[in-house]
């Protein structure tokens, strides 16, 4: 690496910079790409061209492409490339983290380097790189673009590590406009920029031309003639971007270099300086001309403490995105948004729509007074529904009353407000759904300029609930798959079941006919003919469960029903496990329309579940009881008191549910009894009572027994 000095010295200085100190950004490009990150709808090749314009940055990235974690993968020295390789999300927290280190150091302004004025150089410098090697026919154009970039990055990290140091090294080589006065002021720190750059570019892996061309670009001329071309373009950018009238006598190098004419020369500045200040414009930064730049950092503290209400925006947001993240449930989430929303942008009146793809329309959620709350996406009136198909945040206070769709107003009204902020919910191009912000006129002028923060917020939420809404299909999915295992096994089971129960049936005949008509075991026996009977109208729901039953509802009276189930059962139970039964039935209980087989095997199966759960012995405990129904009249206290409905507690006093099996217990091969159990008997339960039209639930504790709660509706 030309002169390779390995004495201690050199030793402890590299060590120094292996500690490597993040390079500074122009806040202005730094608050362009925080902008930008947050919209998945930007373009790889707009971030590539962005951030190509900054040299602290493009280290940063080509760096982490560069990396072991990337393993196996070959070197890259395009920008494009690189975002490609470390992807979208790595590069947003590489230019988060890059505004918070620079927000938040203690020597965040840099002075020992202008950075303005280095961004110009090596901007003008990479520009040019690119237009020789363009006009030369050197095929690797983006790559003498980046070189003609970073070729003074040495300088920066100089100015990083060093930066009292390295001040005094350019307030000593000011006075000689000569290159070699600065190298040899940079080597009392330790080693010049070319070296320095050169070296960090190694420790990078990029590949070694590119490292030439940043170590050998102040080389005499006489050397570089005999180089490859990297390094004569880069060295001819370099001397073109500081060139002035008193230093004519080095464009004659270049022209020498590549048999360019002083008017292709001169032609050639004047392209690149246009292009730089298009960039520049594009970029909002004022960077002067070669004469006249900047002079003071007014611009630049302005932009400074514009990022630094960028980073505390995104601090403010930690709470709420750790709330949303962490919520358990989509009702949990929805609190999340809403919480988030007031919090960050003094919010209250919120509303949610998600985006229902099936009805292509806009539903409301989280808002119990507006269940039937929908916006047709397909008419496309209003900004409700505009800001999803346009991607966009739009206003309805930027609209005149009599222009502005009536639904809006309606929304707006709904919230308590004059007008109403929508803001889109898309992730990955999928709409997810929109959110509605009520405001008056001072409010809205508010919010308006914290709208970076609301896209930024809105883009995580977006991801957020597609992701849970991703989850939840997978676990329908799955759910879907393990009852169509469960039902082919059932269906097995009532094809082979069949024969048995008819031999059992003919037997029961004959005892019947020996015992004779007046013998006390027929009650018995009829007993067990109904439940073969029983049995018989089961199967062909086992054996073609696609079908949906159709079943014959009839008045029932449940406390009956209850008292024969355990009439069944009680002797078995008492002889065999030690089982009591406690029957708390409440008198006069009203009959309800229902399928008496279905109720019944419900009850069979969760009495017989609570009777195998105490191998020991224990209580079960059976209660009835008719209670209002919930939410009834609309708060009308008369018509409340009619609706009513049935309520049936099953408790044991057992060992309990292991709370692992509690919240998925009704889904199909989820068995509470081990090995040799299909569990599929509760999630018969839990189908039975749907079609019922009623509900079931579950609560355990380990050690405390179970209790199960069907409710029903009374009707008659």
């Amino acid at each position: 690496m030309g002169r390779l000095l390995m004495d201690e010295r050199f030793q402890n200085f590299l060590a120094h910079l292996k500690a490597f100190k993040r390079l500074p950004t122009l806040p202005h490009i730094l608050i362009r790409l925080v902008d930008i990150c947050g919209d998945d709808n930007i373009s790889f090749q707009e971030l590539s061209r962005i951030l190509a314009t900054d040299a602290g940055l493009t280290s940063r990235v080509l760096h982490l492409a560069n990396s072991s974690y990337y393993r196996n993968q070959e070197k890259i020295s395009h920008i494009d490339q690189a975002l490609l390789r470390m992807g979208r999300n790595t590069f947003k927290n590489i230019v988060f983290s890059a505004a918070v280190h620079q927000v938040f150091s203690s020597n965040h302004g840099h002075n020992a380097i202008h950075l303005k004025r280095f961004w110009r150089h090596s901007l003008l410098s990479a520009i040019l790189a690119r237009m020789i090697a363009l006009k030369t026919g050197y095929g690797e154009t983006e790559q003498a673009f980046f070189a003609g970039m970073i070729h003074d990055i040495g300088r920066l990290v100089l100015s990083a590590n060093f930066p009292e140091l390295y001040a005094k090294v350019l307030d000593n080589a000011s006075a000689s406009h000569e290159s070699k006065h600065l190298l040899d002021e940079e080597r009392k720190i330790g080693a010049p920029h070319t070296e320095v750059g050169a070296w960090l570019l190694s420790q990078w892996n990029l590949d070694s031309l590119t490292v030439d061309a940043v170590l050998y670009h102040h080389e005499p001329a006489g050397r570089i003639a005999t180089a490859f071309p990297l390094v004569k373009i880069v060295y001819a950018a370099n001397i073109l971007a500081e060139m002035t009238e008193s230093r004519g006598v080095r464009c004659e190098d270049v022209m020498g270099f590549f048999s360019f004419s002083r008017d292709e020369t001169s032609e050639l500045i004047v392209q690149a300086e246009e292009e730089m200040e298009t960039m520049a414009q594009s970029l909002g930064i004022d960077i002067g001309t070669k004469d006249h730049l900047p002079p003071s950092e007014d611009d630049d503290g302005v932009k400074t403490r514009e990022l630094m209400s960028d980073v505390e925006d995104m601090a403010m947001l930690f709470g709420p995105l750790k709330s949303l993240t962490e919520a358990a449930d989509e009702e949990g989430m929805f609190q999340a948004i809403h919480e988030g929303l007031r919090v960050l942008f003094d919010a209250p009146e919120v509303l949610l729509f998600l985006y229902d793809s099936d009805r292509q329309a806009l539903v409301n959620y989280g808002d119990p007074c507006a269940d039937n709350l929908t916006l047709s996406m397909e008419q496309k009136v209003g900004i409700s529904v505009r800001c999803l198909w346009e991607g966009l945040i739009l206003s309805s206070l930027d609209q005149e009353y009599g222009v502005r769709a009536i639904v809006d107003d309606q929304l707006a009204r709904r919230l308590g407000k004059k007008g109403l902020i929508c803001a889109p919910l898309i992730t990955r191009s999928e709409k997810v759904g929109i959110v509605a912000v009520g405001l008056d006129e001072e409010e809205a002028v508010c919010l308006k300029k914290r709208l970076p923060l609301l896209k930024l917020f809105t883009n995580v939420v977006a991801a957020a609930l597609h992701a849970d809404h991703l989850k939840r299909d997978h676990a329908r999915k799955v759910q879907s798959e393990r009852m169509a295992a469960a039902m082919a096994l059932t269906r097995r089971v009532a094809h082979e079941i069949n024969n048995p129960l008819g031999i059992i049936k003919n037997f029961l005949q004959i005892i019947a006919a020996k015992l004779g008509e007046n013998n006390g075991v027929q009650k018995e026996i009829q007993i067990i003919h109904e439940e073969i009977d029983r049995i018989t109208r089961i199967l062909p729901e086992l054996s073609d469960t696609e079908k949906s039953k159709v079943r014959v509802k009839t008045p029932v009276d449940l406390n009956n029903l209850i008292s024969n189930i355990t009439k069944m059962i009680v002797g078995a139970a008492a002889t065999q496990w030690g089982i009591n039964f406690h029957l708390q039935l409440e008198p006069d209980l009203p009959k309800t329309r229902i399928d008496k087989d279905g109720m019944k095997q419900i009850l069979i199966n969760l009495v017989k579940n609570a009777v195998e759960a105490m191998e020991k012995g224990g209580n079960i405990f059976i209660e009835t009881a008719s209670i209002p129904m919930i939410g009834a009249g609309n708060g009308a206290m008369k018509q409340a008191s009619e609706k009513r409905e049935i309520r049936i507690t099953i408790r044991d006093d057992g060992p309990g549910i292991d709370p692992d099996l509690l919240t998925k217990i009704f889904e199909p091969s989820v068995s509470t009894k081990g090995e040799g159990h299909s569990g599929i008997g509760l999630s018969v339960v839990y189908q039975i009572m749907r079609d019922q039209g009623g509900t079931v639930t579950c609560d355990s504790a380990p050690g405390k027994g179970a209790v199960f709660v069907l409710t029903l509706p009374v009707k008659t």
